[in-house]
């Protein structure tokens, strides 16, 4: 895993050096922000136990109502795959913090994050329910979720897709697996809406950013069906 420049924009060709930055994380109301979570704490900045990387299959999305509402990520010509729907901090038991401050997003790191996360509403709500949660600067938070998005290799048939796609999600689970072999099958889980449209790919990753076994709570969430459609690029 790479360590951004400061003065440069966020990478965004999904490579990585190997090497993660550690950034001084805030433990809300003390304590060691490196240790389990205080479970009587709920939304407190800082206090979780690991990340979950959603990365969102953007032709999916814009056949929503939603996405058919947002041209930033879906107008005519806007090309996306699998996009950085967010780096969210989790408990470990169960559910996660959220709406943890409300220092707004700062318009110029929401610009830096336009070209792994389409959509400026898209940033600015990511930071204001899951980055303030994270004890990170806002500037080191968008740094680390970029990161963390640039550490997943997406596997090479899902770059371009440009016809539907009939696919099994414990075969994409496992060819997302497969094309990140530090991470393994135990930190994905591949979610269909529906049972029929494949949705998001989610990895469960520590802090520092590595590959780590799902919690009980998202592997329930794996798709349930054996076959689901791919929409494709437009």
């Amino acid at each position: 895993m790479r360590e951004p420049a400061n003065s440069e924009p966020y990478e965004t060709n999904g490579e990585s050096s190997g090497r993660h930055r550690r950034r001084n994380r805030k433990h809300g109301r003390g304590g060691n922000a490196e240790a389990p979570a205080n479970p009587q704490l709920k939304n407190v900045t800082g206090n979780f136990d690991f990340y979950l990387l959603s990365l969102s299959w953007s032709p999916g999305f814009c056949a929503t109502p939603a996405g058919k509402n947002d041209p930033g990520q879906c107008a005519p010509g806007r090309k996306f795959a699998f996009v950085l729907h967010g780096l969210w901090p989790q408990y470990e038991q169960k559910g996660w913090p959220e709406d943890c401050g409300t220092e707004p997003a700062d318009p110029a790191l929401v610009q830096k994050m336009l070209g792994s996360m389409p959509a400026e509403k898209l940033v600015e709500h990511e930071w204001q329910k899951h980055g303030t949660c994270s004890g990170l600067s806002q500037k080191d938070y968008f740094e680390e979720a970029d990161e963390a998005y640039h550490s997943i290799k997406i596997p090479a048939q899902y770059a371009d897709l440009s016809q539907e796609l009939t696919v099994d999600p414990a075969e994409v689970r496992a060819q997302f697996a497969a094309a990140n072999p530090k991470v393994g099958e135990q930190e994905f889980v591949v979610e269909c809406a529906g049972n029929r449209y494949l949705s998001e790919v989610h990895a469960c990753l520590t802090k520092d950013l590595a590959g780590r076994a799902c919690n009980r709570e998202e592997q329930a969430h794996q798709c349930r069906s054996n076959a689901v459609v791919m929409r494709p690029v437009r």
